[in-house]
């Protein structure tokens, strides 16, 4: 009898220690998106200054590495210089006072960009000063990302889980029609976004002038993984292009989720979002909005 009254007592002090330690995870996680709007602005100039000294520190480490006077430094380059302006807008934005949800997006980008940075850095040795330096934007962009309950830099998507099933074994024919169907949607939506802004109450607007710009940045972005498909670089060597289609089509998606268009435009975008998901799940990418729907799901 004493034995099982020790089984008892050992199986409730099990329980009571799984509970604490779920209250202490719940309570952390309820802090960790509970920043004041001074806290945020600090991160993000902090993020600013940093950005800033990166930007000269990593053209100059690319000079010193075996990238120098290669395609791949002059991209590279104009990531980091994306991400400047990407922060950049963002302290504009946050400085007209919107609200955290109307903010999400020049965040979301920003984190964006720092991921396709991230993986460079990663992949390369350059000086300590740039590594260093790295190191601290990336901590300081990922307290904003946890501010704004958004996915973290370098945060690997995971085939298997309920974003869909991986499937990285498609053959080169099959990618290459992906890539063909994404192009010839992609202009029609251009086209017919356009239109369908102008039937909308943000005609005229600043906010109409930067969906449009983001359309024609998706249209630029499959054109250049068209072409770099075509040299027949390796599946690792294409992935950063379509991470780019990917990241701008997630900024459009929160735009088409948000409003009601034609029926036209919002259908051609459904296909638009079928065929780059799938190509999200050929190289074992984020699909198209998840960060949408994290942000969404934790509200």
């Amino acid at each position: 009898m004493k034995i099982y009254k020790l089984k008892f007592l050992a199986i409730v002090v099990a329980l009571f220690s799984s509970i604490c330690v779920l209250s202490n995870s719940a309570d952390a996680q309820i802090r960790r998106v509970n920043f004041s709007r001074a806290q945020i602005d600090r991160l993000i100039r902090n993020v600013e200054e940093r950005v800033d000294r990166f930007v000269v520190q990593f053209d100059y480490a690319l000079d010193n590495s075996r990238l120098n006077n290669t395609r791949r430094e002059d991209n590279l380059n104009q990531r980091a210089r994306d991400l400047e302006t990407a922060t950049d807008e963002l302290r504009r934005e946050f400085d007209r006072n919107d609200s955290r949800r109307e903010n999400s997006a020049e965040v979301r980008r920003v984190l964006n960009i720092a991921s396709d940075i991230n993986v460079a850095m990663k992949n390369r040795q350059l000086n300590r000063p740039t590594e260093r330096n790295w190191a601290a934007v990336k901590t300081e962009l990922n307290a904003l990302a946890r501010a704004y309950n958004l996915p973290q830099i370098g945060g690997a998507y995971n085939p298997n889980t309920s974003g869909g099933q991986g499937n990285s074994n498609l053959n080169r024919a099959r990618i290459d029609r992906l890539i063909r169907n994404i192009e010839e949607r992609v202009d029609r939506f251009v086209v017919q976004f356009d239109y369908a802004l102008d039937d909308s109450r943000l005609n005229n607007t600043r906010r109409e002038n930067r969906l449009n710009e983001r359309a024609r940045d998706l249209e630029t972005a499959t054109d250049e993984l068209r072409r770099e498909f075509d040299r027949n670089d390796s599946r690792w060597e294409n992935s950063s292009e379509i991470r780019k289609c990917l990241n701008i089509a997630s900024d459009i998606d929160v735009a088409m989720r948000n409003r009601q268009l034609n029926r036209a435009t919002e259908n051609n975008w459904r296909a638009v979002r079928t065929e780059l998901n799938a190509l999200a799940r050929a190289y074992n990418l984020s699909p198209t909005g998840a960060a949408y729907r994290q942000y969404n799901k934790s509200r």
